[in-house]
């Protein structure tokens, strides 16, 4: 079988249209994406994110609690209330116990140990 040989002509229009795709990609290439991005689109910068997702004022790189509000003094953290009286340890005279708010956060005391509270004594 006899091969065929390519005429000079045909090399040169070869050449030629492989010449123009080549800088026909180099000059259009980005405006259609084939570098991954249009050239009308700004390119995206990486950005750290400064978020504050719980709303307290303090950045969550910076928080301790990120995901629960509190103060700044506390480190972002909401103040803690150990015993469930409703006073906040921070304002709780006796934190580990619970009390009324009226008493500081403290139980009330009977120190004659009748049964009847030192409030509601009258000769504690």
């Amino acid at each position: 079988m006899p091969t065929r040989r390519f005429a000079r002509q045909t090399w040169i229009i070869s050449g030629a249209v492989l010449a123009i795709l080549f800088i026909a990609a180099l000059i259009f290439g980005d405006d259609v994406g084939l570098y991954g991005t249009a050239s009308d689109q700004p390119t995206p910068v990486a950005q750290i994110a400064e978020a504050d997702s719980d709303g307290d004022g303090i950045l969550d790189k910076d928080d301790a609690c990120p995901g629960q509000a509190g103060p700044a003094e506390n480190g972002g953290c909401p103040w803690p209330d150990s015993d469930g009286d409703g006073v906040l340890d921070k304002d709780d005279a006796c934190p580990g116990q619970a009390g009324p708010a009226e008493n500081g956060g403290c139980p009330w005391p009977d120190s004659d140990g009748d049964g009847v509270l030192d409030k509601d004594d009258a000769c504690p």
